[in-house]
């Protein structure tokens, strides 16, 4: 380049008193009142390197001076020494640019670009090392003549400043040409996942990537359609053109619905459930296989199911006369509502049913949070005729202790051995709320207090001896 030089020839960067310019890019032979070329505006730019890389140039001082003395004889410590972070290739450039000695340095400014590039390319390759011993001429310190240190002073100062002007305008012409080229060719990844396969291939186009669709695969988390993988992953720096790979989600993973044609109620259930379907509706239909099993279903054998979805209700046909054929109880065990329990004994047909709180509690019986009921009859997998048959649910008693009503009536007795129930009726169910048998005759006070799930007014039926004799109303509030 021959930008060291100024058009005068001046080569000498001190005067007798102080240093001019920015003397911590200044190269040793500049420092010293060599031949500056080529060499020194790339010792500078290797300095300034260092110093964006480290955050603060690598020498200091208490005056220009010693900083000069600085460039002249002590080595430049690695930058990756200073941050591990730096790759080795990259801080081979910058001290192969700093090397104290001319024939050790870059000797022009393309090859040091062609190295910053591979750096860049090949960040843990050693290419650039090079060996910089600091031969005796760039130890000795200039004895000043009379000691008293003018003659430093008087080479340094006539080319500082022009130093500082040179380096600089280097600086902006080195890296606006080059200097940005390597940076230039890595670019940040977008995420592109839930995006669809347009959306996805527009945004990694217009980032300059190449784009590949690898395939669909099932996956829950993401929805059917959209991306759901991609190899690079997003936000990591990669050369421009770099293929990236993407997978589009086909959902979640489906599995074939399977025949239920001869099963029995009880074994269909579970398999049913497992499959996230419920039945809607059981029918009846005679026929020559076994009563009490499976003919059909609205489902058919070999549809693809998603387990993990909600799907669509079955219908199922049974083989058999309604009201004579006998089919298991379901199990209500696994059923966490009672609106989830009606709904299964309302597709089995059972008219009769009724709720009641046990005295068994969920802690005593090792149940899970969730579970609702304690006990059932029939028990599950018993057969009964859902139109002939009276359910009865039990209810673990926390239930029956949310809410609680005082109540207290007279009913008359006529005879000994008079059975009394009290039954709540409620949208969802009727419960019973009071049972005894009562061995007296004329008139009986009722007292007690009935525990129940929710709050509000609800009517309460007098049953004796199985015929209702009396209605009232009563109103629950929360237990304090």
């Amino acid at each position: 380049f021959g930008i060291a030089k100024d058009t005068a020839s001046i080569t000498r960067t001190f005067d007798g008193n102080s240093v001019v310019g920015s003397v911590q890019y200044i190269s040793p032979e500049q420092a010293s009142g060599g031949t500056v070329g080529a060499e020194s505006d790339l010792y500078s730019v290797g300095i300034m390197l260092y110093e964006m890389l480290i955050g603060e140039p690598p020498f200091e001082g208490d005056n220009s001076v010693q900083i000069a003395l600085k460039h002249i004889n002590e080595p430049l410590t690695p930058p990756m020494e200073k941050d591990p972070t730096i790759s080795p290739a990259l801080s081979d450039v910058i001290v192969k640019a700093t090397a104290k000695q001319l024939s050790v340095r870059y000797s022009s400014a393309e090859e040091m670009k062609s190295d910053l590039i591979r750096a860049l390319r090949e960040p843990e390759n050693r290419f650039a090392y090079v060996e910089d011993p600091v031969g005796k001429e760039n130890r000795k310190k200039d004895k000043p003549e009379g000691g008293s240190g003018t003659k430093l002073w008087h080479i340094i100062l006539p080319v500082a400043l022009m130093v500082a002007l040179v380096v600089g305008m280097f600086f902006i012409w080195y890296f606006s040409i080059y200097g940005n080229r390597g940076k230039d060719t890595l670019v940040k990844v977008p995420n592109v996942l839930e995006k669809t396969l347009a959306e996805a291939t527009e945004l990694l186009r217009n980032r300059e990537f190449e784009v590949r669709f690898a395939g669909t695969v099932a996956d829950s988390e993401y929805p059917r359609g959209t991306v759901c993988k991609q190899s690079p992953a997003g936000g990591k720096k990669y050369e421009k053109g770099t293929e990236v790979e993407i997978w589009l989600s086909s959902g979640s993973e489906t599995v074939s619905m399977q025949s239920l044609t001869g099963m029995t109620l009880d074994e269909a259930e579970p398999i049913l459930e497992a499959l996230n379907i419920r039945i809607r509706a059981i029918s009846y239909e005679q026929s020559d296989a076994e009563d009490g099993t499976i003919i059909h279903q609205s489902i058919p054998e070999g549809t693809e199911i998603v387990p993990d979805e909600e799907n669509d209700p079955i219908s199922l046909v049974i083989s058999g006369v309604q009201g004579v054929t006998l089919v298991p109880m379901p199990d209500l065990s696994r059923v966490t509502t009672v609106g989830g329990i009606n709904q299964i004994l309302d597709v089995y047909g059972v008219a009769n049913r009724r709720f009641r709180f046990s005295m068994e509690t969920k802690g005593g019986s090792g149940a899970s949070g969730s579970q609702l009921v304690s006990s059932q009859t029939p028990a599950p997998g018993i057969p009964f005729l859902p139109s002939e048959t009276k359910v009865e649910i039990w209810l673990y008693a926390e239930y029956g202790r949310l809410c609680s009503s005082d109540v207290s009536f007279e009913l008359p007795i006529n005879r000994d051995g008079t059975s009394v129930e009290v039954v709540l009726e409620a949208p969802f169910g009727n419960f019973l709320l009071y049972e005894d048998v009562l061995d007296s005759s004329g008139s009986a006070l009722i007292e007690f207090t009935a525990g129940f799930m929710y709050e509000g007014e609800y009517d309460c039926v007098v049953y004796r001896n199985g015929n209702e004799v009396m209605r009232f109303s009563t109103i629950f509030t929360k237990r304090k």
